[in-house]
């Protein structure tokens, strides 16, 4: 779980320096535009326009000072250990890109601008979208092939033998790789993307068992099951997280 308890988007104007501490929390800066230089466990990190920059909880932060940058600043709380590199090179994709747009808009909405709840999510969705990047560029072409297949096909009913049909690879060589550079099964991967498209049907207002059979699960049991295990929440409590109504 995250929690975050500050943001910032700095859109060009001077940015104080920060001066050197340990810190208890973890930061995520993404530099949209200009130059930055934090100074991190006593090596220099210098930042360019798209680069992004995470630092772990107990490491010794200093930033110097700077102007004429825009960039986006999370601070949160988490038991997770994240992997992510201290420098995240050219780490705002499109889809980051996009992400960081709609905070903007999530943020400029808050009611109470001391709590970030409805950010969080988002920012569960940005971590996990930067991890996918920096995995990606290590992945061969047959393991983004069946990403891409999965993305493609995440509605329907998928299986180790129509992907192996559709890309001309045996089931069990794909199925082998793919555990190899992804750390998880084909299907429990297919399980994961189809459990996360769901949820982007519920928090877009979309009728639960109408967002399970639009992420490709015919028996709305078994959904609520897989859900309760990957989410932690029922889909119906997980709507309720989303400061949704119920759809009808």
């Amino acid at each position: 779980m995250i929690e975050i308890f500050y943001y910032n988007h700095n859109k060009f104007s001077v940015a104080p320096p920060l001066q050197k501490s340990m810190i208890h929390f973890h930061e995520l800066t993404f530099l949209l535009q200009g130059k930055m230089v934090y100074v991190i466990d006593e090596q220099e990190v210098p930042l360019s326009s798209g680069d992004a920059i995470y630092v772990r909880p107990r490491s010794t932060r200093e930033r110097r000072p700077f102007a004429d940058s825009d960039y986006i600043s999370f601070n949160f709380y988490s038991e997770e250990n994240f992997g992510l590199p201290v420098r995240v090179q050219e780490g705002i994709s499109d889809e980051i890109k996009l992400l960081l747009s709609a905070g903007d808009e999530m943020y400029a909405n808050l009611t109470n601008p001391n709590s970030f709840g409805c950010l969080d999510l988002l920012l569960q969705c940005i971590i996990k979208q930067l991890t996918e990047n920096l995995h990606a560029k290590k992945l061969s072409p047959l393991t983004i092939k069946i990403k891409d297949y999965i993305r493609r096909h995440i509605g329907e009913k998928i299986t180790l033998e129509k992907i192996g049909n559709a890309l001309y690879f045996s089931p069990v060589y794909c199925s082998v790789l793919f555990k190899k550079e992804m750390g998880k099964s084909i299907m429990n991967y297919v399980i994961d993307e189809k459990i996360r498209k769901a949820k982007n049907y519920i928090t877009e207002g979309e009728n639960l068992k109408t967002a399970a059979e639009r992420a490709g699960f015919t028996d709305y049991n078994y959904f609520c099951r897989l859900f309760r295990q990957r989410v932690k929440y029922t889909p119906a409590q997980y709507r309720k997280a989303t400061f949704l109504s119920p759809a009808p």
